[in-house]
């Protein structure tokens, strides 16, 4: 997901550094490393607000436009979804001259 090594598309070894954490971060989120009972949990809220209700507290989220399966993984998690932000300038087509 992110190459950290020399050969990284991400040169800048900042910006690698932060992409790296947010994606940590993903990942134990969705194992539920945040939770003090061990089990996973996304609590932090993703999306637009499809619908909220005020008495007794109720709030639907949800992607908005359809999108792609990569994508709504990353989307689970405030982190994943920063991460899937932050990435968008490596997801397009790159040339690579043949030598």
């Amino acid at each position: 997901m992110v190459n950290n090594t020399d050969k990284s598309i991400v040169v800048d070894i900042g910006e690698r550094k932060i992409l790296l954490h947010l994606l940590m971060a993903h990942f134990a989120t969705l194992n539920g490393f945040n939770n003090p009972a061990g089990t996973p949990s996304t609590s932090g809220l993703v999306g637009r607000v499809s619908s909220a209700t005020e008495g007794s507290v109720t709030v639907s989220m949800d992607y908005g436009a359809s999108i792609g399966e990569q994508q709504a993984y990353f989307l689970q998690t405030p982190f994943g979804a920063d991460f899937w932000a932050k990435t968008k300038k490596y997801r397009s087509f790159r040339y690579v001259p043949y030598e």
